[in-house]
């Protein structure tokens, strides 16, 4: 059990962050001004750096099952709240959108706790 933890502790970190930036930025409405240089920071720490985390644990974790029948790459999950904050494009919606963003984020960082304890301390703590 020691082996999985540490690149989870690093996915779920990275999720956490992709969550709590976008989650902010949806639910409490700031910043007010949008505009490239917002989109752009959106992108690079919203996106590519969640992401890019996501990535190595995937890495880590795929090349370490040696031998064993890797599970199938599943994608394009999409959320039942995100389909009308995407097609109504509600403000509300998009607010809702967000609160639950920084619910999951706050639980993704527990995760991340709870994971580097166990794989450093030794902690059994619920993953």
């Amino acid at each position: 059990m020691v082996g999985p933890l540490p690149p989870l502790a690093v996915g779920f970190f990275g999720l956490g962050t992709g969550y709590y930036i976008y989650g902010g930025t949806e639910f409490f409405r700031f910043p007010k001004e949008g505009g490239s240089a917002l989109n752009h920071s959106l992108g690079q720490w919203g996106i590519w750096m969640p992401g890019f985390l996501q990535f190595l644990t995937g890495t880590y974790r795929e090349g370490g099952l040696r031998g064993r029948k890797a599970s199938p790459f599943r994608a394009g999950r999409k959320s039942v709240k995100d389909i009308p904050a995407s097609l109504l494009q509600s403000p509300s919606w998009t607010r809702v959108k967000g609160f639950w963003h920084l619910v999951t984020r706050t639980w993704l960082m527990y995760l991340t706790f709870a994971a580097a304890l166990n794989f450093s301390l030794g902690f059994s703590l619920p993953l």
